[in-house]
């Protein structure tokens, strides 16, 4: 790409570790396209701070809790990678005011 005054530079690609970028929050309150879903196209499972299995799925986690949206508040997650690999870890729901 060029803005016709500076010459075009040849960009370089770059390897990603995954493992490296596990968000530590997302917003599902938001649906906007942007962090609704934690681990989308994943296995996971979504505990509450004490220790009780609130959601279990394949396809990431929306956010929700029974019939609705779960609270803001930092939740424990166990999940399974593309490699087999299980990771364990804490994830935050931020509901944003606007």
């Amino acid at each position: 790409i060029s803005d016709g005054i500076c010459p075009p530079v040849a960009t370089n690609k770059l390897a990603v570790n995954v493992l490296d970028l596990i968000p530590t929050a997302f917003t599902p309150h938001t649906v906007d396209g942007l962090n609704d879903v934690f681990m989308k196209g994943h296995q996971v499972i979504i505990f509450n701070r004490y220790g009780i299995k609130i959601f279990e799925g394949n396809d990431g986690w929306p956010g929700t809790y029974k019939d609705g949206m779960a609270e803001p508040a930092v939740y424990y997650y166990e999940t399974v990678l593309r490699d087999g690999t299980h990771i364990k870890g804490s994830i935050e729901v931020v509901k944003l005011f606007e």
